[in-house]
């Protein structure tokens, strides 16, 4: 069955429009984890602020001890290792989310190329068709004359219908302008 050209350029802007709406909730997706990352980047460096304000802070006491031992700088390090373990994994989402648009593109793309090979293939199968039955239906010179040779005539058909026209008397022609035939 023949697509129309008309619903070919249709279903192929519907597939534009999905990948347009595949990419388009790519980057909504995408925009949201870079504004929390963006967040989680900012608490993080008040963190690390946090941490060095209170080194320096045990720095200026009498009884230096370790830092490591500080309750409040264990306390600070944990919540800068929880903010980093969650930017990675927000970069790691960004990754993913990428990584399905464009999987998701990439099989509408094929699919949509498959299509358009097949209607090629499909034009191309019905020109070439079209063309073997041309083939198939025109007539051979040579059947011809053989067919008028042995009806005793030995000119083509061609020749011979120029023959008859020669032959026969002209119509009358009748000038447009003028009501009365000419002869």
């Amino acid at each position: 069955m023949e697509e129309s050209r008309s619903s070919r350029i249709l279903h192929q802007l519907k597939d534009i429009c999905e990948i347009v709406g595949i990419r388009t909730e790519e980057h909504a997706k995408i925009s949201k984890k870079w504004v929390d990352v963006k967040l989680l980047t900012r608490e993080l460096n008040r963190e690390k602020r946090y941490l060095g304000d209170r080194v320096v802070e045990l720095r200026e006491r009498e009884d230096r001890g370790d830092i490591y031992d500080d309750i409040t700088v264990k306390a600070i390090l944990g919540r800068i290792q929880t903010l980093e373990d969650s930017l990675a994994g927000h970069e790691e989402d960004i990754s993913v989310i990428r990584d399905e648009a464009s999987l998701r593109a990439s099989s509408i793309r094929q699919r949509a190329e498959e299509e358009s090979i097949s209607q090629d293939q499909w034009e191309r199968d019905f020109t070439v068709d079209q063309d073997e039955g041309a083939d198939d239906d025109s007539w051979d010179d040579s059947e011809v004359r053989e067919s008028s040779d042995l009806a005793g005539e030995g000119d083509t058909p061609g020749e011979q219908d120029q023959e008859e026209l020669s032959q026969s008397s002209e119509p009358e022609k009748s000038d447009p302008l003028d009501d009365e035939p000419r002869q």
